[in-house]
């Protein structure tokens, strides 16, 4: 029997999330890191999404991100040393257009219940 949890403030840890990294030729490279999402209830969504579309050059997928994204592991930096995650991080992967999709996209699967995919 499936049990209807009415918590508002579901949080699933160590999501996975394959980002795939523009390489030269057409290539990509997948690498994996993980995510710890805030699950929103349908209708905070729907009102973050309505306000974000409203705000003049506001982005939808940025906002939302910056709201249920909890944490992000895996993350190194060009000499392959680990980064902490803090707000600055979420920034700064939240530039890289490849990376910002694939926190999009792993976070509606999430939400909707599908599966994690991993890196293979």
């Amino acid at each position: 029997m499936f049990k209807l949890d009415d918590n508002e403030e579901t949080i699933i840890k160590n999501w996975p999330v394959i980002v795939s990294v523009p390489q030269d030729g057409g290539a990509v490279q997948k690498n994996e890191i993980s995510a710890d999402f805030l699950l929103l209830p349908q209708d905070q969504l729907d009102e973050l999404m309505a306000a974000s579309r409203e705000s003049e050059g506001g982005s939808t997928d940025m906002d939302i991100l910056r709201r249920v994204v909890k944490r992000v592991d895996g993350v190194a930096d060009a000499d392959g040393k680990a980064i902490d995650y803090t707000p600055e991080l979420l920034e700064r992967l939240l530039k890289k257009s490849f990376i910002r999709s694939a926190l999009v996209i792993t976070y509606f699967e999430a939400a909707s219940g599908k599966k994690a995919k991993r890196k293979n």
